[in-house]
């Protein structure tokens, strides 16, 4: 199974036509710094690893201005997070959240199937949550021979307590993260957190793994 680097997960998505932010990827604190200035402050510089909670082991830094985003960098590059070195950081616009969900399609060895996850507090993992039954946490098996449609991601969506103008947003969403989970011969395709901002959900963070 090979995990996809973030900045290759969101290439997957920017793609499919999903929103991502704005970002661009340095292996210098040089380029990182002119990658920052272009895209404009403030910035996230986000360590690139196979390895999740990078957050908690320092991995993500912010930056308001070129000084900062510099020297950050240099903080990132070369640090090791759970045992992985940090080769590149990826450089992207600071976003606004106003909330943020969990959204993922998983191959599921109980079922036997594709299962789409999706959970109102995102940021945390999905199976702590599950275990401690947490409110807004619902899944939907996916039949192969039917896909996911639309109204499939829309009813589950309302299971889960979304409505308003983000219920057809995140039913997009989700629709389209299958369909890369599917066409990619992925085992895994997660967005966590997926952003709500004043523009709509966008995909903060991304996760691919795919069956090599």
């Amino acid at each position: 199974m090979a995990r996809l680097l973030e900045f290759e997960a969101k290439d997957l998505l920017r793609k499919a036509g999903l929103p991502v932010p704005a970002g661009r990827v340095a292996a210098s604190a040089e380029d990182a710094a002119a990658a920052a200035t272009e895209i404009g402050y403030p910035v996230a510089l986000k360590a690139q690893v196979a390895v999740g909670k990078r957050g908690k082991a320092g991995g993500i830094l912010f930056a308001n201005n070129a000084d900062e985003a510099g020297a950050n960098a240099r903080a990132l590059l070369g640090k090791s997070i759970h045992g992985f070195r940090v080769e590149r950081i990826l450089i992207e616009k600071k976003l606004d959240i106003r909330d943020e969900h969990y959204l993922g399609v998983i191959s599921n060895p109980a079922t036997k199937t594709p299962t789409l996850i999706f959970a109102r507090q995102g940021g945390m993992d999905v199976e702590e949550q599950a275990a401690q039954g947490a409110d807004g946490l619902v899944t939907l098996d996916i039949d192969l021979t039917q896909g996911l449609r639309p109204y499939m991601a829309l009813d589950l969506l309302r299971s889960a307590g979304v409505g308003g103008r983000a219920l057809p947003a995140l039913a997009g969403m989700a629709v389209k993260l299958f369909e890369i989970y599917r066409s990619g011969d992925c085992t895994l395709a997660e967005i966590n957190p997926v952003a709500m901002t004043a523009r709509g959900p966008v995909a903060a963070d991304a996760r691919v793994s795919i069956d090599d």
